[in-house]
């Protein structure tokens, strides 16, 4: 993927997890906030991407201060998802924060950390595009987080079908001083 955070390792445990036959990253330095157009650059290679792989693929772009960048996905017509990436600098979410986006005390206890719930929810709700996607992150309720070694986190969508969808799966790669949060929202 020449990614420098992130290895073709990681991208396919990533897609093993999601369940995803398909999945590409892409992150670099010159698309975090800290770089003057970005947002243009970044959505130039994301267009790109998508042009070729329409009309059965999908993205969710996602920037910090220091790095910005995307995640890819194709499928087939029969197995249509909504992906949903985030990316965050652990050291900016405090626990103030992430309890603001909990819908209860529990949500938040049960996260691993701050950080890892706070990007867990935003790719989560950039995975529930359109008409299902709810007003504000708080409406959702995350649950199930597993974790696996010190890098790698699982959780699940408390109740998917209020928003429409069978099954709402999330994986986080822990790459300090960053979180990176996956999601895919199936039918």
């Amino acid at each position: 993927m020449g990614n420098f955070l992130i290895t073709a390792e990681d991208v396919v445990l990533v897609r093993e997890a999601l369940g995803l036959s398909h999945l590409e990253v892409y992150l670099r330095p010159t698309w975090g906030s800290q770089t003057n157009g970005y947002r243009e650059e970044i959505h130039g290679d994301v267009k790109q991407k998508m042009a070729k792989g329409y009309p059965f693929s999908d993205s969710s772009i996602s920037h910090a201060r220091s790095l910005g960048g995307y995640a890819f996905t194709k499928f087939d017509s029969d197995h249509v998802i909504q992906l949903g990436f985030d990316l965050e600098e652990d050291s900016r979410v405090t626990t103030e924060i992430a309890k603001r986006v909990c819908l209860t005390e529990e949500e938040f206890t049960r996260a691993p950390s701050a950080a890892s719930l706070w990007a867990a929810k935003e790719a989560c709700f950039k995975g529930l595009k359109g008409q299902n996607q709810p007003k504000v992150v708080s409406e959702l309720e995350l649950f199930d987080w597993n974790t696996a070694g010190s890098q790698i986190e699982t959780v699940r969508l408390k109740d998917p079908r209020k928003f429409g969808y069978s099954q709402v799966l999330g994986i986080l790669l822990k790459k300090s001083p960053y979180t990176l949060a996956f999601s895919v929202s199936k039918p």
